[in-house]
């Protein structure tokens, strides 16, 4: 047992031994390998060599001072280094990198294809992505160059939608009222024109009226005769569209409300309508109300990468529907609706819908009169004997008895 203790309180000693000997040989390095000590020493030695000689040729003195320079310069750059490995002087580079490349200050003034090339070199597929489908740089690209079009576009927010369906006896067709408003942002260079459009081939939408109002309250209404006297230009896709200039009356203006009052002719029993974003568009909502003899027969929503509620959860049957979204959509997003009817309409049917019209008035903001209104007051003894007839008549078609 001693003769362990002994073996091993040596060893102690020496691994003890062998740890100060280490650190001092590391300070030792670091004393005499640091530049500082390095530029030091070499502006001493040129001193001290300069003062040994009284009288130096002219060689001699050339080559000191420039080994005075060489020690001066080794001697400020180990500062800077020293100073460069601090976190308060790395703080102060990165703030200063930060407030040059990434400040709006800086990007701001560049100009629109530099501003590209910086979000090609920071938007890169990864090298797997790469090798898996070549073209994929093609789509960051179609990505980016979409998202820079944004400072050209407008946007809006707000967008409501109330639409009434309704059958019209006298044209044999299903009809739907609309009345949309929002509110509209200009881009960086002003308000752009307010594109309507004219879809399908029998120029199905009629625009009643498009009221713009500016936040000071000075108003310009473009009615029906008006925007049917502009121009048309044909799409891509063969619609024809119709561009209300909205630039003057916004010149200055932080945003405009806008308001349509839209009339969209269906068919003899079906009638599709809908709600597309044209532009990014700040949350919507879509109401929609069938008159008898008119129902929901189907919905679709077509929006990506935001949320949205519909109110029934099951619209099929119903005479009402609402469609809302409070979060940013893209365009092409939208909503479509079929609205018909489950059987087929005939002169009974239209006597009804006729009583129904003339004791709840339509309007273009979809709001029937109320009961005790002065349409109701006027209509006269026979009329309504002549509603209640017919009436009865309908409900007897519709239902098979009475």
């Amino acid at each position: 047992m001693d003769s362990n203790i002994e073996h091993q309180v040596p060893d102690s000693s020496r691994t003890k031994e062998n740890g100060i000997w280490r650190m001092t040989g590391h300070l030792l390095h670091r004393l005499f390998m640091n530049y500082l000590w390095l530029g030091l020493v070499v502006i001493l030695a040129a001193i001290v060599a300069e003062l040994s000689v009284q009288s130096p040729s002219f060689m001699l003195r050339a080559f000191l001072e420039l080994v005075k320079t060489i020690g001066i310069a080794i001697f400020v750059a180990a500062i800077f280094t020293f100073a460069a490995g601090t976190s308060d002087f790395m703080a102060r580079v990165s703030a200063m990198l930060q407030n040059i490349v990434v400040n709006r200050r800086f990007l701001n003034n560049m100009d629109e294809s530099s501003k590209r090339g910086v979000i090609y070199s920071i938007l890169q597929p990864t090298d797997r992505q790469r090798v898996i489908y070549s073209n994929i740089e093609d789509y960051y690209r179609h990505y980016i160059d979409r998202t820079m079009k944004v400072s050209s576009t407008s946007v809006r927010s707000n967008y409501n939608s109330l639409c009434t369906a309704f059958y019209d006896p006298d044209d044999l067709c299903i009809k739907a009222d609309y009345r949309n408003w929002y509110r509209l942002y200009p881009t960086k260079d002003g308000f752009e024109d307010i594109q309507v459009g004219f879809y399908g081939q029998h120029s199905v939408i009629t625009y009643q009226g498009v009221t713009v109002c500016r936040p000071d309250g000075r108003t310009e209404r473009f009615d029906h005769s008006k925007i049917a006297t502009m121009p048309k230009e044909r799409t891509e896709n063969g619609n024809e569209i119709v561009k209300i200039p909205i630039s003057e009356i916004g010149k200055g203006a932080p945003h405009l409300d806008i308001e349509l009052q839209v009339t969209q002719r269906g068919f003899d029993h079906w009638i599709l309508i809908g709600f597309q974003a044209l532009l990014p568009t700040d949350g919507f909502r879509f109401q929609v109300e069938c008159e008898w003899p008119l129902s929901i027969r189907s919905d679709e929503v077509f929006i990506h990468g935001a949320d949205w509620h519909k109110d029934p959860n099951e619209s099929f049957g119903s005479s009402r529907l609402s469609i809302s979204c409070q979060q940013w959509i893209d365009q092409g997003s939208g909503v479509s609706v079929l609205i018909g009817v489950e059987h087929e309409i005939n002169e009974s049917h239209f006597a009804e819908v006729r009583r129904r019209q003339r004791l709840s008035p339509r309007s273009l903001t979809g709001v029937g009169a109320s009961p005790d209104s002065d349409v109701n007051q006027d209509l006269s003894s026979a009329d309504a004997q002549e509603a209640t007839s017919d009436s009865k008549n309908a409900l007897e078609d519709v239902n098979g008895q009475p």
